[in-house]
């Protein structure tokens, strides 16, 4: 795998600690996007100068989640937001009360939407303001499955 590769998956997923350490490397020339990453001496590293780097945020790098708030028995808010903490604030902010309870989705968890599949990943692309209320869930009975589509 290239450094160049390696460099793109950090961002896409928002791996921080990576990228900027990647970006470090490349800063200081230690390496090149065209270069493999089996020749990467981490111990080039100088970590205080990444977490220099990492709190400038100059990559914008800022890891957003996926969460399901429980409204009622059978009424779901999908929210996204960085942790459970802020989902669960953006919740009672936005509703008014306190959830039932709350819980993290991988946001490569592939969901039907309308008649396509996609990932909450791909859904987080529609947004650009966080915690963001992406949808609210209604199961209606006898739905059987964890795999809700949004409404």
């Amino acid at each position: 795998m290239l450094v160049k590769e390696l460099y793109v998956d950090a961002l896409y997923y928002d791996e921080a600690c990576l990228a900027y350490s990647l970006y470090y490397l490349l800063k200081e020339k230690k390496l090149s996007l065209d270069d493999d990453t089996s020749i990467i001496n981490w111990d080039d590293i100088d970590n205080q100068a990444v977490h220099e780097l990492m709190q400038k945020n100059h990559l914008g790098i800022k890891k957003i989640r996926m969460f399901t708030l429980k409204m009622s028995p059978h009424r779901f808010a999908f929210i996204f937001a960085t942790d459970e903490r802020e989902a669960i604030n953006h919740f009672k902010h936005v509703f008014k009360r306190r959830p039932i309870n709350c819980h993290e989705y991988l946001l490569e968890t592939m969901i039907t939407r309308g008649n396509t599949v996609t990932t909450f990943r791909e859904i987080r692309k529609e947004y650009s303001h966080f915690p963001q209320v992406a949808w609210i869930y209604e199961r209606t009975k006898g739905r059987q499955g964890n795999n809700p589509p949004p409404s």
